[in-house]
Order: structure tokens, then sequence, then C-alpha cells
């Protein structure tokens, strides 16, 4: 049975989609790993080997499990449907619930896209600075700057007329963002 645990584990990491593992194959592995257990008991080598082999069980049930979530994610991603058999009962709720959030955060940010679109563009204006400016933050929340005198940028209309105020900048053109 360690070989066919193995077989499993190696026909998983060939193949690029998810590969169906059945109620029995599930069944056998689990009686192997009880077999295991009950000769945990037993005195001398046999018992060190048991465990051993029990242990490397383990890791290949582990590395099995790790390596079907992934694909299984990755076809979430994709949003392909899983194959009859491939993924078990609790995987395919967690994959389920996986696509239901990436489904509702995907009509998010079309909602959000869609809100930008609509929202009224900002006036931008292009200056040239008469003067060494510093970095600022504009009203759009945005970093400008450090500007060296005779720079010209576009930057938002209320910051343009405010430095103009102040002798720093010549407004120059006026662009819609």
């Amino acid at each position: 049975m360690y070989r066919r645990l193995l077989e499993l584990w190696m026909h998983e990491l060939e193949e690029r989609r998810l590969q169906a593992l059945s109620d029995k194959a599930l069944d056998e592995i689990r009686d192997y790993l009880d077999s295991l257990k009950e000769r945990f008991s037993e005195e001398g080598v046999q018992a060190a080997l048991s465990r051993a082999e029990y242990e490397r069980a383990q890791t290949i049930i582990a590395r099995l499990t790790e390596l079907k979530l992934r694909k299984a994610l990755e076809q979430c991603k994709e949003r392909s449907e899983l194959k009859k058999g491939s993924a078990l009962g609790i995987e395919k709720k967690f994959l389920r619930a996986v696509m239901e959030l990436l489904a509702n955060m995907e009509r998010e940010e079309v909602k959000e896209r869609e809100e930008i679109e609509k929202a009224p563009k900002e006036e931008r204006v292009v200056v040239r600075f008469l003067k060494d400016v510093p970095s600022f933050i504009g009203v759009d929340l945005k970093t400008y700057g450090p500007f060296k005198s005779e720079d010209v940028a576009l930057i938002p209309v209320q910051n343009a007329e405010a430095l103009a105020r102040r002798g720093l900048v010549k407004i120059v053109r006026r662009e819609e963002a």
C-alpha cells in the first residue's frame, strides 16, 4: 500500500490538472494507516519499522493533500469546474466557498471601477515652477514633487491656484484628467 500511496502522489505531481481520488482509495489508505498503528504495540524492530513507515506515509499524505488543494485553488482562480471525483467532499465545500468569495470580490471590483468612471473628472493644469518647491500632498491625496525651478508638471487646479497666489508657479494650460 505504501507503493500505491507513492504512485498517487507521483501521478498528482505529474499531471497539471487535479486528479480524482476515489472513496475506495481513501478507505484503503485509512485501513493501511490503521494497520500500521496496530503494529506500534509490537516489540523490537517491527514496531520501529512500522512507526517509520507510518511517519513517511503521513508525510506523503500531507504533501498529496497540499498539492491537491493548491491545484484546486488554481482551478478556482481560473474559474474552471472541478471534475467529478477530483476533490473530496470537504475540499469541494471549501473550494465552492472560495469560488463564491472570488466572484463577490470580482463584482465589487467592477462596481468600484464603474463608480470611479462615473465620478466627475478632476480638473488639472499644467504649471511651470518659478522656484524650488518641496514635495506636497495634493487635494487628490497624491504626492507631487519635489520640483526645481523651471520644472513643468500637471497638478490639480486647486493646488496650482494656491501655489500661483504664493508666486511659486505660473499656470500654463488647463486640462481634464
